[in-house]
């Protein structure tokens, strides 16, 4: 479902693959990391000639959009950061702002459309987050705003229910320039998966 487009992300693959199988309660649960997993084996079997290249576009999308809300501090997380996207996969930005019209007003202002949604509360968190969703030269990108408290605290990960990974402009400028197209999977008790040849430049 998550290769065809047919769900948004994990959570969602989760509850319509468990409705599937008329499964429910505990039955349904299904450790994020086993299915970030599975997806990088679905990927290496099926989607490696495609996957560095369009890791390295979204990426470098990411960099740009970045740039241009770097008033907020921008940090890069999700599958662009891990490398594991696919064909409908937006761009996770995490915005720091105590206002969340500051960043409505910034892409008014620069002539960028949004909708606006609120993120599925989760457990031990305080309050749901707003969430920007904006398409921009070919690529969606999801923005979260957050507390600028939460650059000291950051919330946990939906994988791991640990501090969520992320990167900030200047680690990704570096990161693309050692591994555009590859899978940036550090700091996640995963198998190493296999690799991937970079695109060429």
């Amino acid at each position: 479902m998550l290769a065809r487009g047919e769900v948004p992300g994990f959570r969602e693959a989760r509850e319509k693959a468990a409705a599937a199988l008329g499964l429910r309660g505990s039955e349904a649960a299904l450790e994020g990391l086993a299915l970030l997993q599975a997806v990088i084996e679905y990927q290496s079997l099926f989607d490696h000639g495609e996957l560095p290249k369009r890791n390295q576009r979204l990426r470098r999308a990411a960099l740009e959009a970045m740039k241009f809300l770097r008033g907020f501090s921008p940090r890069l997380h999700g599958a662009v950061l891990f490398g594991t996207t696919f064909a409908d996969t937006p761009v996770g930005l995490l915005l720091f702002d105590d206002e969340i019209e500051h960043v409505s007003r910034h892409l008014l202002h620069n002539k960028v459309p949004f909708t606006l949604r609120t993120a599925p509360a989760r457990r031990g968190r305080e309050a749901p987050w707003p969430v920007f969703e904006c398409h921009r030269d070919g690529v969606d990108f999801e923005l979260s705003v957050l507390p600028v408290q939460r650059q000291r605290q950051m919330p946990p990960s939906r994988l791991t229910g640990r501090t969520v990974l992320c990167l900030d402009e200047n680690a990704l400028v570096q990161r693309l320039a050692e591994s555009p197209g590859g899978y940036w999977l550090e700091g996640l008790p995963l198998l190493p998966p296999p690799g991937l040849a970079e695109p060429e430049r």
